[in-house]
């Protein structure tokens, strides 16, 4: 990795030099000298680096060569970043008033800066010149042609990261570990890290590997090291950042992502060489920085998940070298409007455009100039539906009408629209290349776009469409074969939707590519069409009439019944020809209590699921004779009472929340494959029953809040395959059996909420410890009590 980092490196500092010598000569007046000294020596470098990086695998000299060189290129970088910085604040002070005073503050004067700058440029030509020298005893032979490495813009750290100067990986990571394990006081742990000068990289690992406490005296630490590129500390728990991290000149690359963040310091506006800050899913963050318009070499800016965010510092359009933004929120204020976006024609990927109540009318939304931004593939537009009343229908209607994007958009949401109609761009599909739409609370819309016609959509998604009383040839379009490519389809929330069509013209058959078919509380519809290609269908909270239609879907391999309140029982045969059925899953059953012999003919099923199903008292019986099952999860069934036999060939069993559950002894007797049980919230179960013994393939076994269990079965010695056993909140446990000690497969033991085994399980003093000692981890109350294994 270190000839790949030399070569981009090198590459880039020569095209710097030429940009400060030639555009910057205020600040390099009286140093071009050494400036033109520093690129001809660099030049000599390049020229046999092709060679140095092919010979460096057989020769350690040249091997050691290039990482000195590879660190004075580094230098000469971080001169460089002084001269840009100083150049960008020269820009924002601008002014000839400002100018002026420059000359007579020691701090701003250009005097003062090129004559430190000189000394600094000086020492890093004479360390190259050093090293270049060395060249010419190892024979090198200049290359012919450009590097491969010349055309890689090194500047984008977010890709190219040296793995053999981070901290927090492989043998780094171990190191690091070791180090902040080793000291139990936050200040010298964090000071050691101080004394590595030239650290660059810093790739956290999890913070629970860290001494408590340790987190907040890492980051004012890390803070100190001025030399630092690539920052990671995504996931950690902070919720702040220290305002020193402004000092770190050099950072191109932050990432604090998935942490607990509230709002960034307004020193990190001050990182004037950061490209890339990923805030992806700071689900609190609700604040940035105030002067993020400074922060003018950003260029992937990730605001993915931020869903606190309230507003988006004033001036955003000023970053034009950006790629990457992910969202921007509309404001009122000047700095904040759409025009924002006008400038920004190089962001890609995914952007979504909030609050767009706040656009003033056509010719505002148009300054966002969607069309040029080329790089987008998916583009999210959205109003407050909370501010809904306050938006007229006709500004809606003008605002959507011209943010049309660019033809090449793959990906188009819509949400909380207030117009009677879509605007042109949609109705005569100006977006043939869309993969994937989602229109939702389009309140006011009765007619809808001929998406039919688009040859590459694969999903489309309708929801809370109140206006929308038919789905036909409309949606259809007028061509053949309607929805060519179309995989997914959901209809949710659509309230007055009463009929689906399937007519179209010349009689050609729809949907023929439709795999997933997803309809949630639509009321008013009764019946849906026969579309033999569809695998998984979902119905939720719709009229039992509709349920029906399950009938016909006999090659559906997914099925899942959900929120059906008032449903008694099962329409009669509504499984009993669904041989190719593998899953399948009623939730939400609240008035459910009986399937009697609806599952008999499922001899496909791999997984059943009953999830939240109030009154249903028993399994039907069945169940025993389902030979493909592999998977049973009974949650939030409350009345069941015991369990009836299980077929052998189940994998795995969950029984969560079933408060009055008494005996599973009758279940567990033939599950010779099973290989995980979890069972949790039975307070009414007394004991596992010494069936236990059957379990022979058991791997996994979790125990939780089950407070009337007083004791484990000693025929748990019979399940010899256990390799993790999970107790916790088991209040009454009163011990383990002496039977745990012959598990020699067993790897991992934790037990927590379980006052009288964390007693008797202290190691070497209590009770069960001889039971449990030859156990390599073992865990209690989230401390690490024994770890054996190597």
């Amino acid at each position: 990795m270190t000839e790949a980092v030399t070569s981009a490196l090198v590459s880039t500092i020569l095209g710097n030099l030429n940009t400060l010598v030639h555009e910057e000569l205020g600040l390099v007046f009286g140093i071009q000298t050494e400036f033109e000294k520093l690129k001809r020596t660099f030049m000599k470098v390049q020229a046999v680096l092709k060679d140095a990086e092919e010979k460096q695998w057989k020769d350690e000299a040249i091997r050691i060569w290039l990482t000195d060189l590879k660190d004075a290129a580094y230098d000469a970088d971080d001169v460089l970043d002084e001269f840009a910085i100083e150049a960008q604040r020269r820009r924002q002070r601008g002014g000839l008033k400002n100018q002026v005073r420059s000359l007579f503050s020691l701090h701003q004067n250009p005097l003062v800066f090129r004559l430190k700058m000189a000394h600094k440029v000086k020492n890093v030509s004479e360390k190259l010149d050093a090293i270049a020298n060395e060249k010419n005893k190892f024979r090198l032979t200049e290359g012919v042609g450009e590097n491969e490495a010349d055309s890689f813009d090194w500047r984008i750290t977010s890709s190219l990261v040296n793995e053999s100067e981070i901290y927090g990986r492989d043998k780094e990571k171990e190191e690091l570990i070791s180090l902040l394990l080793a000291n139990s006081d936050d200040l010298s742990v964090c000071a050691d890290l101080v004394k590595v000068q030239s650290l660059r990289s810093l790739i956290t690992i999890q913070e629970s590997l860290f001494p408590s406490g340790i987190s907040g005296a890492l980051l004012f630490k890390v803070s100190s090291q001025k030399k630092l590129r690539t920052l990671n500390l995504s996931c950690f728990t902070f919720e702040k950042l220290p305002e020193p991290i402004g000092n770190l000149q050099h950072l191109r690359y932050l990432d604090v992502s998935n942490s607990l963040i509230q709002k960034l310091p307004e020193s990190i506006s001050s990182l004037q060489n950061l490209q890339t800050l990923n805030l992806s899913n700071c689900s609190r963050l609700y604040m940035l920085p105030k002067r993020m318009k400074d922060m003018k070499s950003l260029m992937y800016l990730d605001l993915t998940g931020c869903d606190a965010l309230q507003c988006m510092p004033s001036g955003m359009g000023q970053l034009t070298c950006l790629r990457k933004l992910g969202m921007f929120i509309v404001g009122k204020e000047a700095g904040h409007h759409i025009g924002e976006l006008q400038r920004l024609n190089y962001i890609g990927g995914e952007l979504s455009i909030k609050d767009l109540g706040n656009v003033q009318g056509f010719t505002d939304a148009q300054n966002a100039y969607l069309t040029r931004k080329t790089n987008l593939q998916s583009l999210s537009l959205s109003w407050r539906e909370d501010n809904n009343s306050k938006i007229s229908e006709a500004n809606s209607e003008d605002v959507l009408c011209a943010l049309e994007p660019h033809s090449n958009m793959k990906k188009l949401e819509i949400s909380g629209y207030q117009g009677s109609k879509f605007p042109y761009w949609m109705m005569e599909l100006r977006l043939p290349n869309l993969v994937e739409i989602s229109l939702e609370s389009c309140m006011n819309c009765e007619h809808l776009p001929p998406f039919g016609k688009l040859q590459f959509l694969k999903s489309l998604q309708l929801q809370k469409m109140d206006a929308v009383k038919c789905i036909g040839s409309e949606l259809y379009g007028d061509g053949e074969n309607p929805f060519p490519s179309l995989q997914r389809l959901t209809f949710g929330e659509m309230m007055n939707l009463e009929e689906w069509e399937t007519n179209t013209k010349g009689g050609s058959e729809i949907l023929t590519c439709l795999h997933e078919l997803q309809i949630r509380n639509c009321p008013k519809l009764v019946e849906l069409p026969v579309i033999p290609s569809v695998k998984e269908l979902t119905i939720e909270d719709c009229s039992v009439t509709l349920l029906r239609s399950v009938v016909n879907f006999t090659s559906i391999t997914s099925l899942q019944i959900e929120r059906f309140d008032e449903l008694t029982v099962l329409p009669d045969g509504l499984l009993q020809n669904h041989t190719c059925l593998q899953s399948l899953l009623f939730g939400g059953m609240r008035s459910l209590r009986s399937l009697s012999n609806q599952l008999n003919n499922l001899s496909s099923l791999k997984s059943l699921r009953f999830m939240f199903c109030d009154k249903l008292e028993s399994l039907p019986e069945g169940v025993q004779n389902l030979n493909s099952l592999e998977a049973l999860f009974i949650g939030g069934v409350p009345k069941i009472t015991t369990l009836p036999g299980l077929p052998s060939s189940l994998d795995s069993l969950f029984i969560l929340e079933c408060q009055e559950l008494t005996s599973i002894s009758e279940g567990l007797q033939h599950l010779t494959a099973l290989n995980d049980f979890h069972i949790a919230g039975c307070p009414k179960l007394n004991s596992l029953p010494e069936s236990i013994q059957h379990l022979t393939s058991l791997r996994y076994l979790a125990i939780f809040s089950c407070d009337g269990l007083s004791s484990l079965p000693n025929q748990i010695r019979h399940v010899t395959s256990l390799s993790r056993l999970r107790i916790g909140y088991c209040s009454n446990l009163m011990s383990l059996p002496e039977g745990i000690r012959n598990l020699e497969m067993l790897r991992e033991l934790e037990i927590a909420g379980c006052p009288n085994l964390e007693r008797r399980c202290k190691r070497e003093k209590g009770k069960d410890w001889p039971n449990i000692a030859h156990i390599p981890t073992i865990i209690i109350n989230d401390q690490l009590i024994q770890s054996l294994e190597t």
